[in-house]
């Protein structure tokens, strides 16, 4: 019940595999990079895909595959990620990159 209120007045349900991008200190421009460059690894949904420059972070609803599989494809797509400035974090289903 408490899930069909919130579809009502539009709260996002998080998703089983949904994974949180942190970019601390990032602008929109560079946000936008980063989204394009997932759009572009295998197992990303598009659609699933939305970022939020004021919080700096980029949101995948949905991916199919590991955690470490996306950062290694990130790195494949945007030279900006590499082992230096980025980490996953399994338990919370994270990936942080700084830039």
């Amino acid at each position: 019940l408490a899930d069909q209120v919130g579809n009502l007045f539009g709260a996002k349900k998080k998703t089983e595999n949904g994974i949180v991008i942190k970019v601390p200190g990032a602008r929109r421009a560079r946000l936008k990079e980063l989204c394009a460059a997932l759009k572009e690894c295998p197992g990303v949904y598009d659609k699933s895909l939305d970022y939020d420059d004021g919080q700096q972070t980029i949101t995948l609803d949905r991916y199919k595959g590991k955690l470490n599989d996306l950062l290694d494809d990130l790195e494949k797509k945007a030279p900006m990620v590499t082992d230096n400035n980025a980490h996953a974090s399994k338990p919370d289903n994270t990936i942080t990159i700084n830039l």
